[in-house]
C-alpha cells in the first residue's frame, strides 16, 4: 500500500507534537502549583501554538495571576518561555522599547511582561491595554509611528506588526474587561512541596529544543484543515476566537489531547466570562435605554441621560456623567441626531435619539424585557399598514415591532 506525502507528514506532525506537548507539561508540573489541574494542559498547548503563528488570525494571551506574593507566576513564565518559540522576557521595557524589538526580530518573539501591575493604574495604562488588545486580532495588530524619512528631512509613518503571543503576570490588581475577554487566565498556588526544584532556564531550554526543533521545520499551512474544527464544541463570539488555535493543534494531536482541551475550552468559557463592575454598568445602561423608550419614540439627550441616571440610581449605581452616558451609547453603536421633538407643546430642531436605532441593542441584550414593552409608535422604515389589522392597531409588544420590521424590511429587499 502507497502512503501518500501528505499523510506521512501528517502522521509524523501528529507524533512530533505529541512528544512535544506531553514534555512541557510534565516540564511544568516540575516546578509550579496551579490552582486547576487541567491548566497544565492549556499552557503545554499554548506553547505549542507559538511556533504556528502565521496560521491563527485570533490568538489569546496568557495572563498568569495570583492572590499573594510568592506563588509561582514568574517561575510558571519562564518555565513557559522554556518552551516557546523565540522567547523574550521583556524586564521593565518602555513601549517604544518593546515595538522596536517586535520589529526588528526575524521570528516573532513570545513577549513576556512581568509584575504586569506596574503597566495597568499609571498615565501609560490605556497604551498598554490597546497593546493587549490590538494583539489579540491580526486585522488590528499594527503599530503605526511617526520615523524620518528623505535622508532625515521628512517624517513619515511606518507600520509594525505586532501579531505576538504575549505572556503577563500580575499581583492582584484592575484589569479591564475588554482585556481579561482575551485571555486564558490562570490562577497560580503558592507550591509548597518539599520536592520542588529549581528552574534551570539554559538546561530547561535546551531540552525542549529537541522536541521544538521539529515543530520548526513544520509546515505552517499544516493547521488549515482543522481551523472550522470549534463549529462542534459549541463555543460562540470572543470564546471561538481565544480556543481555535489550541482546539485546532489538539486536534491535529488527536486522541486524548483533543478530547480534553475541547472539554477545557467549554469549562474555562463558561468560567471566564467577565461579569465585572464595567461589564454591569453597561447592561444596566442599556436596561436603563430600554425603559427610557417605553412610552416614547424619541427624546432629547438630555431626557435620555438624566432617564437613564434615575435608572442606574435606583438600581443602586452611582449617576454617570453626560459625556459617560453619551460614550457608552456611541460604543453601542448609536449616535444622537437632529429631531423634530415637541417640547411644552411646542416642535423644536434638537439633538435627540430614536428608539427604532435601539432595537438591535434591546433584542440582543435584554430579549427578556421585550415581552413586557408596549410599542406606541411605528419604526422608521416601515409602512404605516404594517401595523395595521384592518383596525389601525399598533403591534402590542416591542418583539412583534422587531419582527414586523425584519419582515418589512426585507419585502423591500434590505
Amino acid at each position: 500500500m502507497k502512503i501518500s506525502k501528505t499523510s506521512f507528514r501528517r502522521s509524523n506532525m501528529q507524533e512530533d507534537l505529541r512528544s512535544y506537548v506531553e514534555a512541557v507539561e510534565d516540564h511544568l508540573r516540575t516546578y509550579v502549583t496551579i490552582a486547576d489541574d487541567s491548566a497544565f494542559k492549556v499552557c503545554a498547548v499554548w506553547c505549542a501554538t507559538t511556533y504556528f503563528m502565521e496560521s491563527w488570525t485570533f490568538y489569546p494571551h496568557m495572563y498568569i495571576r495570583a492572590p499573594m506574593p510568592e506563588s509561582g507566576k514568574s517561575v510558571l513564565a519562564k518555565a513557559m518561555l522554556c518552551a516557546v518559540e523565540n522567547p523574550y522576557n521583556a524586564g521593565g521595557p518602555t513601549f517604544a522599547s518593546l515595538i522596536d524589538k517586535i520589529e526588528q526580530a526575524e521570528t516573532k518573539p513570545t513577549i513576556f511582561l512581568d509584575e504586569a501591575h506596574q503597566y495597568f493604574g499609571h498615565q501609560a495604562q490605556q497604551k498598554w491595554e490597546t497593546f493587549l488588545l490590538n494583539t489579540f486580532d491580526i486585522k488590528t495588530a499594527v503599530e503605526t509611528k511617526q520615523v524620518r524619512v528623505n535622508k532625515g528631512a521628512d517624517w513619515g509613518a511606518r507600520d509594525t506588526n505586532i501579531f505576538v503571543p504575549v505572556i503577563f503576570a500580575s499581583n492582584p490588581c484592575h484589569i479591564r474587561s475588554n482585556v481579561l475577554s482575551r485571555c486564558l487566565t490562570i490562577d497560580m498556588l503558592r507550591n509548597n512541596r518539599k520536592d520542588r526544584k529549581r528552574l534551570n532556564e539554559r538546561t530547561q531550554r535546551e531540552y525542549l529544543e529537541t522536541f521544538a526543533k521539529k515543530l520548526k521545520d513544520s509546515p505552517g499551512d499544516h493547521f488549515k484543515d482543522y481551523m472550522d474544527t470549534t463549529a462542534e464544541t459549541g463555543l460562540m463570539g470572543r470564546s471561538e476566537n481565544i480556543w481555535l488555535p489550541l482546539i485546532a493543534l489538539a486536534d491535529c494531536i488527536g486522541g486524548q489531547w483533543a478530547l480534553d482541551i475541547r472539554r477545557i475550552a467549554l469549562e474555562w468559557s463558561q468560567r471566564d466570562t467577565p461579569q465585572d463592575e464595567e461589564a454591569d454598568i453597561t447592561q444596566m445602561l442599556i436596561e436603563g435605554c430600554f425603559n427610557s423608550f417605553r412610552e416614547a419614540d424619541q427624546l432629547r439627550s438630555q431626557d435620555l441621560i438624566r432617564s437613564v441616571n434615575n435608572y442606574l440610581r435606583e438600581e443602586g449605581i452611582e449617576g454617570l456623567k453626560d459625556t459617560q452616558v453619551v460614550s457608552q451609547i456611541k460604543a453601542l453603536g448609536i449616535r444622537s441626531t437632529q429631531l423634530w421633538i415637541e417640547v411644552d407643546g411646542e416642535k423644536k430642531n434638537l439633538r435627540g435619539y430614536k428608539r427604532e436605532k435601539f432595537l438591535p441593542i434591546f433584542s440582543a441584550y435584554c430579549p427578556e424585557l421585550l415581552e413586557e414593552v408596549q410599542v406606541v409608535a411605528p419604526i422608521k422604515g416601515i409602512e404605516p399598514d404594517v401595523f395595521q389589522n384592518g383596525h389601525n392597531d399598533s403591534p402590542t409588544h416591542m418583539s412583534e415591532a422587531l419582527a414586523l420590521a425584519r419582515e418589512s424590511l426585507k419585502n423591500k429587499g434590505l
